[in-house]
Protein backbone atom coordinates (compact mmCIF):
# COMPACT_ATOMS: atom_id res chain seq x y z
CA UNK A 1 0.00 0.00 0.00
CA UNK A 2 1.64 3.36 -1.11
CA UNK A 3 0.24 6.64 0.49
CA UNK A 4 0.54 9.76 -1.86
CA UNK A 5 -1.05 13.32 -1.05
CA UNK A 6 -3.08 14.43 -3.75
CA UNK A 7 -2.94 17.34 -5.48
CA UNK A 8 -6.19 18.69 -3.53
CA UNK A 9 -4.56 17.96 -0.45
CA UNK A 10 -6.00 14.66 0.48
CA UNK A 11 -4.15 11.88 0.96
CA UNK A 12 -4.94 9.06 -1.78
CA UNK A 13 -4.57 5.39 -1.04
CA UNK A 14 -3.33 2.92 -3.81
CA UNK A 15 -3.24 -0.67 -3.39
CA UNK A 16 -0.64 -2.86 -5.07
CA UNK A 17 -1.54 -6.09 -7.04
CA UNK A 18 -1.79 -9.28 -6.05
CA UNK A 19 1.07 -11.14 -7.39
CA UNK A 20 2.07 -14.74 -7.52
CA UNK A 21 5.22 -16.75 -7.74
CA UNK A 22 5.38 -19.60 -10.48
CA UNK A 23 7.02 -22.66 -10.62
CA UNK A 24 9.62 -21.64 -13.18
CA UNK A 25 10.80 -18.68 -10.49
CA UNK A 26 9.09 -15.54 -12.19
CA UNK A 27 5.74 -13.70 -11.12
CA UNK A 28 2.83 -13.18 -12.42
CA UNK A 29 0.78 -10.03 -12.06
CA UNK A 30 -2.54 -11.08 -11.05
CA UNK A 31 -4.34 -7.85 -11.95
CA UNK A 32 -3.21 -7.83 -16.29
CA UNK A 33 -1.45 -11.01 -16.68
CA UNK A 34 1.93 -9.40 -17.25
CA UNK A 35 5.21 -11.46 -16.33
CA UNK A 36 7.49 -9.84 -13.93
CA UNK A 37 10.64 -10.91 -12.83
CA UNK A 38 14.16 -11.86 -14.31
CA UNK A 39 14.19 -11.27 -18.22
CA UNK A 40 16.51 -14.18 -18.29
CA UNK A 41 13.91 -16.62 -16.86
CA UNK A 42 11.17 -15.17 -19.08
CA UNK A 43 12.77 -15.20 -22.45
CA UNK A 44 13.76 -19.01 -21.30
CA UNK A 45 9.83 -19.89 -20.71
CA UNK A 46 9.21 -17.72 -23.77
CA UNK A 47 10.93 -20.28 -26.46
CA UNK A 48 10.07 -22.48 -24.41
CA UNK A 49 6.20 -22.64 -24.86
CA UNK A 50 6.73 -20.87 -28.71
CA UNK A 51 7.55 -22.24 -32.07
CA UNK A 52 6.45 -19.72 -34.66
CA UNK A 53 4.30 -16.69 -32.25
CA UNK A 54 2.41 -20.01 -30.89
CA UNK A 55 2.05 -22.37 -27.89
CA UNK A 56 3.86 -25.85 -28.20
CA UNK A 57 1.19 -28.42 -27.66
CA UNK A 58 1.54 -31.55 -26.17
CA UNK A 59 -0.77 -34.64 -26.35
CA UNK A 60 -0.53 -36.31 -22.41
CA UNK A 61 -1.99 -40.33 -22.23
CA UNK A 62 -2.90 -41.52 -19.48
CA UNK A 63 -5.34 -43.42 -17.53
CA UNK A 64 -4.47 -42.52 -14.06
CA UNK A 65 -6.21 -39.23 -13.92
CA UNK A 66 -4.78 -37.88 -10.90
CA UNK A 67 -1.17 -38.29 -12.60
CA UNK A 68 -2.52 -37.08 -15.53
CA UNK A 69 -3.72 -33.84 -14.20
CA UNK A 70 -0.45 -33.24 -12.37
CA UNK A 71 1.44 -34.00 -15.33
CA UNK A 72 -0.70 -31.16 -16.83
CA UNK A 73 -0.39 -28.64 -14.24
CA UNK A 74 3.41 -29.23 -13.95
CA UNK A 75 3.41 -28.67 -18.32
CA UNK A 76 0.79 -25.93 -18.46
CA UNK A 77 2.60 -23.82 -15.31
CA UNK A 78 5.63 -23.39 -17.91
CA UNK A 79 3.42 -22.22 -20.72
CA UNK A 80 2.67 -25.29 -23.10
CA UNK A 81 -0.76 -25.93 -24.69
CA UNK A 82 -1.97 -29.38 -22.71
CA UNK A 83 -4.36 -31.32 -24.61
CA UNK A 84 -5.23 -33.97 -22.34
CA UNK A 85 -6.71 -37.92 -23.24
CA UNK A 86 -7.96 -40.63 -20.65
CA UNK A 87 -6.92 -43.44 -23.55
CA UNK A 88 -4.98 -44.30 -26.39
CA UNK A 89 -8.01 -43.74 -28.75
CA UNK A 90 -9.38 -40.76 -27.11
CA UNK A 91 -6.05 -39.48 -27.78
CA UNK A 92 -5.95 -41.23 -31.45
CA UNK A 93 -8.98 -38.63 -32.24
CA UNK A 94 -7.61 -35.82 -30.38
CA UNK A 95 -4.02 -35.73 -32.50
CA UNK A 96 -5.55 -35.11 -35.62
CA UNK A 97 -7.79 -32.39 -34.16
CA UNK A 98 -4.73 -30.73 -32.88
CA UNK A 99 -1.16 -29.56 -34.22
CA UNK A 100 0.57 -31.61 -31.78
CA UNK A 101 4.59 -31.42 -31.63
CA UNK A 102 4.81 -33.92 -28.57
CA UNK A 103 2.76 -36.91 -27.26
CA UNK A 104 3.56 -38.03 -23.66
CA UNK A 105 1.88 -41.22 -23.04
CA UNK A 106 1.67 -43.66 -20.82
CA UNK A 107 3.18 -47.59 -21.66
CA UNK A 108 0.47 -49.54 -20.18
CA UNK A 109 -2.81 -48.67 -20.18
CA UNK A 110 -5.64 -50.58 -20.83
CA UNK A 111 -6.50 -51.09 -25.01
CA UNK A 112 -4.49 -50.21 -26.81
CA UNK A 113 -0.84 -49.72 -25.11
CA UNK A 114 1.73 -46.87 -25.54
CA UNK A 115 3.68 -47.76 -28.22
CA UNK A 116 0.57 -48.61 -30.57
CA UNK A 117 -0.68 -45.40 -29.99
CA UNK A 118 2.79 -43.65 -30.62
CA UNK A 119 3.16 -45.56 -33.95
CA UNK A 120 -0.29 -44.26 -35.10
CA UNK A 121 0.43 -40.79 -34.12
CA UNK A 122 3.64 -40.90 -36.14
CA UNK A 123 2.40 -42.47 -38.43
CA UNK A 124 -0.09 -39.59 -39.51
CA UNK A 125 2.85 -36.90 -38.01
CA UNK A 126 6.39 -38.37 -38.26
CA UNK A 127 7.13 -35.03 -36.48
CA UNK A 128 5.91 -36.14 -33.36
CA UNK A 129 8.15 -36.83 -30.44
CA UNK A 130 7.08 -39.16 -28.16
CA UNK A 131 7.62 -39.27 -24.20
CA UNK A 132 7.06 -42.67 -23.28
CA UNK A 133 6.09 -42.98 -19.53
CA UNK A 134 6.07 -45.66 -16.88
CA UNK A 135 6.24 -47.50 -13.46
CA UNK A 136 7.47 -50.73 -15.13
CA UNK A 137 10.75 -51.32 -16.77
CA UNK A 138 10.98 -54.45 -18.92
CA UNK A 139 12.54 -54.65 -22.33
CA UNK A 140 10.05 -52.93 -24.66
CA UNK A 141 10.75 -49.80 -22.86
CA UNK A 142 14.48 -49.39 -23.56
CA UNK A 143 13.80 -50.17 -26.99
CA UNK A 144 12.93 -46.57 -27.33
CA UNK A 145 16.36 -45.34 -26.61
CA UNK A 146 17.32 -45.12 -30.17
CA UNK A 147 15.26 -42.74 -31.43
CA UNK A 148 15.98 -39.32 -31.24
CA UNK A 149 12.11 -38.41 -31.26
CA UNK A 150 11.79 -40.89 -28.71
CA UNK A 151 12.96 -41.33 -25.06
CA UNK A 152 11.70 -42.84 -21.47
CA UNK A 153 10.51 -41.61 -18.15
CA UNK A 154 10.06 -43.98 -15.61
CA UNK A 155 7.36 -43.03 -13.32
CA UNK A 156 7.39 -41.80 -10.35
CA UNK A 157 9.48 -39.05 -12.10
CA UNK A 158 10.27 -35.38 -10.25
CA UNK A 159 8.78 -31.92 -11.82
CA UNK A 160 11.99 -31.12 -13.42
CA UNK A 161 12.94 -34.09 -14.80
CA UNK A 162 9.47 -33.95 -16.42
CA UNK A 163 10.18 -31.09 -18.13
CA UNK A 164 13.82 -31.75 -18.90
CA UNK A 165 12.64 -34.84 -20.77
CA UNK A 166 9.74 -32.44 -22.25
CA UNK A 167 12.63 -29.87 -24.00
CA UNK A 168 14.82 -31.98 -24.90
CA UNK A 169 12.72 -33.91 -27.18
CA UNK A 170 11.06 -30.64 -28.45
CA UNK A 171 14.93 -29.31 -29.28
CA UNK A 172 15.63 -32.40 -30.97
Amino acid sequence: MIDRPGSDGATRVHLAKAVQVTPAGSTRDEGSGCALGTSAVLLQQESRRRQGGRLRTILLVDDDASLRKLMRIILAAQGYEVVEAASAEEALALSVQHDVELLLTDMRMPGMNGKELAAAVTANNPNVAVLFVSGVIDEDTGRERGNARQAFLQKPATPDALLASVEALLRA
